[in-house]
């Protein structure tokens, strides 16, 4: 394995690990609404009209920064890994010595 199979072999770990939190923490949410005696669908279903238009903005505009945070994050990610189609695929180019 090279370097570059070993990194993108840890992030690949790192995201699986991520997204298993990610879905355990949802889960534990279900688990707590369940044990309030409230339906974790029907609450989702309701929880926008519980919101303010202010409340509603102000989380759609967290949710686009966060994106936008993946979105960059992700994108320098691939140039380290040389993943990024846009980049020379010889890496950088190095100045050439004249004669």
């Amino acid at each position: 394995m090279t370097v570059t199979t070993n990194r993108q072999a840890d992030i690949q770990r790192q995201s699986e690990a991520l997204l298993q939190q990610a879905r355990e923490a949802i889960k534990n949410v279900d688990v707590f609404l369940r044990e309030q005696g409230i339906d974790p669908e029907k609450f989702r279903a309701a929880l926008p009209t519980l919101m303010t238009d202010e409340m509603s903005q102000e989380a759609a505009q967290m949710y686009a920064d966060l994106n936008r945070e993946v979105e960059r994050e992700v994108a320098q990610n691939r140039r380290e890994l040389g993943l990024d189609p846009a980049a020379p695929a010889g890496g950088k180019k190095l100045p050439r010595s004249t004669v």
